[in-house]
């Protein structure tokens, strides 16, 4: 209730309002008599009791249900539990009675006796094994049981070498100097693989210091006059090694380009002869001989020969007939008569084809030549039964080349070239298919311009000599970096590689005229 002055009741009575504020005045009289009047407010009163609850109103609509909440991660596997005692073992039971031994077998037959250990000794060329060469000591099981120790039965782990001290190269004694040198050559021996030479001189001195030794024979007639052609082997070994003429004959005819070649031990000195209009000769064992069919085509080397399977083929130059191959029956050695047969023409203009060389590659025989600017190289693996080009397969050319060369090793022939430049290249390749050749060029360690080659294996291993300039050099494999004989020497040179080592020899045929040799 609001509260009414006491100033404001007395005013209303004294202004004499009774009229309309009688009301009013009697109101003030009754606050006042109520409350009193008073300046300050009075105590509350107490609070009433709070009245009855009223009742409950109905439930709500559930709400949708709230979405769940993420499994919580899984708690952490427990520890293992102690594993149980072990059960004690059982008792052992009681061993039963031994069997009665059974009868014995019959005895079982003998093994068979082992094979033989058998030992060798092989000439090891300068290289890795030996600085300058030596003996190679090779030993292994007669696995075949031929008395004989064969390469596939020699243990290679077990081979020791007697290495030489020596340096490398010693020159031997060399051949007599000579009035007039027409021609020589160096071959290997097909029986025992060792060393041989042919020379073919004018020396009334040297022939006499021959003739008294005796192994130069006059046969008269054809088969004398004043030059002389000898084949030579080595006496002694290592540097105390010599040439010693064992066969040769007197002719009255002088030779150049030879070749020299074996079969079955006997030798085969080949040449170009320059009258008649040039013709090729065979010399058999320092004895008889046989001339070609036709005139040879004479400015350069036309002739090469080979034997394959005992027959002796030969690649020649021929005038009116071309580049022939060709074959001569041994057993007519001595018929003056013309019994050369032509087997195939491979260059029609004999003029046009120069320096030909043949070899047996494994049994294949392989030719090669220059003919039209490029060096053709050929093979067949039936020689005797050819009858037209076609069948000396051309397997490889070099285009450019001015020199052209063969050698067989490791079951691989190698080709060798020379081009316009001077470029020395050399590849080789397996011939198990004439008709299907792959080449691989082969890594050299020559370098610079090369005017001559010659290529000579034996065994695994491809040796090469090189004329550069006024050096020959020669390296003992093909692959070698630097060449292991490097001298200035005047004049041609013949490598080959025998059981004796790599053997080298150089004449100077208009100069000194002195066959000297050097041996690896």
């Amino acid at each position: 209730m609001p509260r009414v002055r006491h100033e404001e009741c007395e005013r209303f009575m004294i202004s004499g309002r009774w009229s309309r504020e009688v009301l009013s005045a009697f109101v003030c009289a009754v606050v006042l008599a109520s409350v009193g009047c008073s300046a300050d407010d009075g105590t509350n009163g107490v609070d009433g009791t709070n009245g009855v609850d009223g009742k409950d109103g109905s439930n709500g609509t559930n709400g949708k249900d709230g979405t769940n909440g993420k499994n919580g991660a899984e708690g952490a596997d427990g520890l293992n539990g102690k594993d149980g005692t072990n059960g004690k073992d059982g008792t052992n039971g009681t061993d039963g009675t031994n069997g009665t031994d059974g009868t014995d077998g019959d005895d079982g037959a003998n093994g068979k006796d082992g094979a033989s250990s058998l030992i060798r000794t092989v000439s090891e060329l300068a290289g890795d094994h030996c600085a300058n060469g030596g003996i190679a000591v090779q030993v292994g099981l007669d696995v075949n049981a031929n008395g004989t120790l064969d390469d596939v039965e020699v243990d290679a782990k077990s081979t020791k070498y007697l290495c030489n001290t020596l340096p490398a190269w010693p020159e031997l004694p060399a051949l007599p100097a000579v009035t007039t040198a027409y021609s020589f050559a160096l071959a290997v021996n097909d029986v025992d693989q060792t060393a041989r030479l042919g020379f073919m001189f004018n020396d009334a001195a040297y022939r006499a210091q021959l003739a008294s030794e005796g192994p130069i024979w006059d046969g008269g007639g054809v088969y004398s006059g004043a030059n002389v052609f000898a084949v030579y082997g080595f006496a002694g070994a290592g540097v105390n090694a010599s040439w010693k003429a064992y066969q040769g004959r007197y002719t009255p005819q002088f030779y150049a380009y030879s070749e020299l070649a074996f079969d079955s031990g006997s030798s085969y000195y080949t040449t170009n002869y320059t009258s008649f209009g040039g013709l090729i000769s065979v010399v058999k064992d320092g004895g008889k001989g046989t001339y070609a069919l036709t005139p040879a085509f004479s400015p350069g080397k036309a002739h090469s020969i080979a034997f394959v399977d005992h027959v002796l083929y030969a690649l020649m130059a021929q005038k009116n007939v071309g580049m022939t191959l060709s074959t001569f029956p041994v057993d007519q050695f001595g018929n003056l008569s013309n019994v050369w047969k032509n087997l195939a023409t491979v260059e029609a203009a004999a003029s046009n084809a120069t320096a030909p060389k043949l070899i047996n590659a494994g049994g294949r025989l392989v030719g090669a030549y220059l003919a039209g600017g490029k060096a053709t190289i050929r093979a067949t693996a039936t020689p005797a039964t050819m009858t037209q080009a076609s069948e000396f397969v051309e397997i490889g050319s070099c285009a450019g080349a001015t020199r052209v060369d063969l050698g067989f090793a490791d079951g691989k022939l190698y080709a060798g070239c020379i081009d316009t430049n001077g470029a020395l290249s050399v590849r080789r390749a397996a011939l198990t298919d004439l008709a299907n050749v792959t080449w691989e060029t082969v890594t050299l360690g020559v370098t610079g311009a090369t005017s001559e080659l010659d290529l000579s294996g034996l065994g695994t291993r491809m040796s090469i000599a090189v004329r550069q300039g006024t050096a020959v050099r020669a390296y003992a494999s093909i692959t070698d970096t630097t060449p292991s004989f490097d001298t200035v020497l005047p004049g041609s040179f013949d490598l080959v590689a025998a059981k004796e080592g790599l053997v080298l020899s150089v004449c100077d045929l208009t100069g000194n005229k002195t066959v000297r040799t050097f041996l690896r």
